[in-house]
């Protein structure tokens, strides 16, 4: 067994961070393993109930799909497509007409058995082109690595813009290909070193209808502040509170929703909830009509929501590291700027509807 360990480790060792998640998994795994072991054996009967049912055999394997590259997945051949997605999205894909299996199961399977159930997934699937989003997941880790011992090929489809400056550890970085929005997010992901295949898709990121002027003025003017995540950045996350205050101070009289980042849902301060209606629904999303002014620090958000005809600005800041690359979106170098663009926004849209 020890031996396997070590497999996987070796896998991951030129990554620390990945490397450390992964020897804090195997401890856990190392304390627990006769109650996983267990659990195991349950999932590992459903799993084969799956294969049974479906008889799996594709050449293309999409893994935790995310919704805003549909466009990209319907592009693939579905008849030759097997979706693996969360039980309440088989429905949604199935409907597209892709065949679609839960998730869960598979997950636990290669979260546990790690090695051992990618290489029995993998065998199962036979020499597939496995779409991802991520190669973070210890699940991920593992099914690439494995598609790559057994002939397939490991595709990162991009969910989000890659930042101006990082830490040269992008989604995507221990995947053969990787699917990229633009030139010069190839360029970022080239420049961190990424060596494998890159191929540019206009089909990345979904396309939103436009907004509903007087829907918005009828909501009374909402203004959505889009999280950049740094809420749970221990490094940024007190400067950002601080910066939030700030904000709250110069926007007092208006309408300002916090909408917070995936990864800060269940990390907002009180102070952040007493500053702000914080609302992470449909309310605040881009399929809604009625929102029309979105702002922040960084986020993909902002910047489908400026492609779907809304205004949306960055704000720069010195406390924050750069994420977007130059002139993609329209900027401001200060919160007083923002709120001079927005206020004189509500008050023309305001004539306008009148």
């Amino acid at each position: 067994m020890q031996s396997n360990y070590n497999v996987i480790n070796e896998w991951v060792a030129h990554s620390v961070n990945r490397e450390k998640r992964i020897k804090g998994f195997l401890f856990e795994f190392h304390l627990r393993r006769y109650v996983k072991a267990m659990l195991c054996m349950v999932f590992l009967y459903r799993l084969i109930a799956y294969f049974a049912i479906y008889k799996i055999k594709f050449n293309k394997v999409i893994y935790r799909p995310n919704k805003k590259n549909v466009r990209f997945y319907k592009s693939l051949p579905i008849d030759e497509t097997i979706v693996i997605c969360k039980k309440n999205e088989v429905l949604y894909y199935n409907k597209i007409g892709f065949k679609s299996i839960p998730l869960e199961p598979l997950f636990f399977f290669l979260n546990v058995l790690c090695v051992f159930g990618a290489y029995r997934l993998i065998k199962r699937l036979g020499e597939s082109n496995v779409y991802l989003n991520s190669d973070y997941g210890v699940d991920e880790l593992m099914l690439l690595k494995s598609t790559q011992l057994y002939g397939g090929r490991s595709i990162c489809v991009q969910h989000g813009l890659f930042p101006k400056k990082n830490n040269l550890d992008l989604d995507g970085m221990l995947c053969d290909a990787n699917v990229v929005a633009s030139s010069a997010q190839s360029d970022l992901l080239k420049k961190s070193g990424y060596s494998g295949d890159v191929f540019i898709s206009d089909l990345l990121f979904d396309i939103r209808e436009d907004p509903d002027i007087n829907l918005w003025v009828q909501k009374g003017c909402p203004l959505i502040f889009v999280g950049p995540g740094y809420l749970t950045d221990n490094n940024l996350k007190q400067g950002f509170i601080e910066f939030l205050i700030k904000f709250r101070g110069i926007f007092k009289d208006h309408n300002v929703i916090y909408r917070p980042h995936p990864r800060e849902l269940k990390h907002i301060p009180d102070k952040v909830r007493q500053l702000f209606l914080v609302d992470a629904s449909v309310n605040t999303s881009l399929d809604n009509k009625g929102n029309l002014i979105y702002f922040g620090i960084k986020s993909t958000l902002l910047l489908e929501a400026f492609n779907s005809g809304r205004l949306s600005y960055v704000i720069r800041d010195d406390l924050f590291p750069e994420y977007f690359a130059d002139k993609v979106l329209p900027e401001v170098t200060s919160i007083n700027e923002l709120h001079f663009l927005v206020d004189n926004e509500i008050k023309k849209q305001n004539r306008r509807v009148c």
